[in-house]
């Protein structure tokens, strides 16, 4: 059984602490031939130190307990075990391969569309020489289901439920995307039929000494004429071209005999109902 005996005092830390010139103390590192030591050798190195310390700093004992050598491997199989629970636990440098939320936004330009200007005819096929199906409110906004390639016309579908008819693109606000809708080819001109009563008939007079001269204006509604006849008292006085809306007349009138004038639109198929006024020579 080993014996020890002490000389001088052991000191109470087990390490030595070195000094700068100005009085801060110098880092310790453990420095080994690939710079400074990794955690598990840094443990591996403490454990050794410890095993020393034990045998310097214990006194014998009566005990039966471990030997030196026994306390000093289970030192070290625990500060390796330790080393390893170090080792495996993420830093707060660990970056988490988690996904980031993207939000993907799928933008769409939905359907062409046409808002019309006016109140506007939509008609059986792209001109005026088609019937009229209906009259589309100015302001509003209808979609396009097809496009005609030789013109400015366009399919669109009513709000009145109607049908799908034609619509000139000139008299609106086309948006979205028309080249890609389908083309249609429009059946020949259906409509033979007697074009459309004028709109409202006004006049203005003068008739100084019986010589008469009146202004007549209507609104052209017909689209499929081919001129406007003009009569005066049930006796036709002019046939004027497609689309006129104003005629003035001149004529001799005893003062305070009445006078009526009539327009009609008309084509190949007949004439419109008349739009009639009369007044008196004042």
């Amino acid at each position: 059984m080993p014996f020890y005996h002490k000389l001088g005092e052991i000191p109470h830390k087990c390490h030595v602490q070195f000094k700068k010139p100005g009085g801060k103390f110098h880092r310790k590192e453990l420095m080994g031939l690939e710079g400074v030591l990794e955690m598990r050798n840094l443990f591996f190195v403490l454990s050794i130190f410890l095993m020393f310390a034990i045998s310097a700093c214990n006194l014998p004992s009566a005990s039966s307990g471990p030997s030196i050598n026994d306390q000093a491997a289970t030192i070290v199989a625990m500060t390796l075990q330790a080393a390893q629970a170090v080792e495996s636990t993420p830093t707060a440098q660990t970056i988490l391969n988690t996904p980031t939320a993207i939000s993907i936004v799928t933008k769409s330009g939905g359907p062409a569309t046409l808002t019309v200007t006016d109140n506007t005819n939509c008609r059986s096929g792209p001109g005026k020489n088609y019937a009229r199906l209906t009259t589309i409110p100015g302001g509003t906004t209808v979609t396009i289901v097809a496009r005609y390639a030789s013109g400015s016309f366009l399919v669109v579908t009513p709000p009145d439920g109607s049908g799908n008819c034609w619509v000139d693109s000139t008299l609106g606000t086309v948006k979205g995307d028309t080249a890609t809708l389908p083309e249609v080819t429009p059946v020949p001109s259906e409509n033979k039929g007697a074009p459309e009563r004028a709109g409202s008939l006004y006049y203005e007079y003068a008739c100084p000494f019986g010589n008469l001269s009146t202004v007549l204006t209507w609104a052209d509604n017909a689209d499929n004429e081919t001129g406007y006849r003009v009569y005066r008292d049930n006796q036709q006085i002019v046939e004027l071209s497609a689309n006129s809306k104003t005629y003035t007349d001149n004529t001799t009138i005893t003062v305070g005999t009445s006078i009526s004038y009539s327009v009609e639109a008309f084509n190949e198929a007949g004439a419109s109902e008349q739009r009639t006024i009369s007044f008196k020579c004042q």
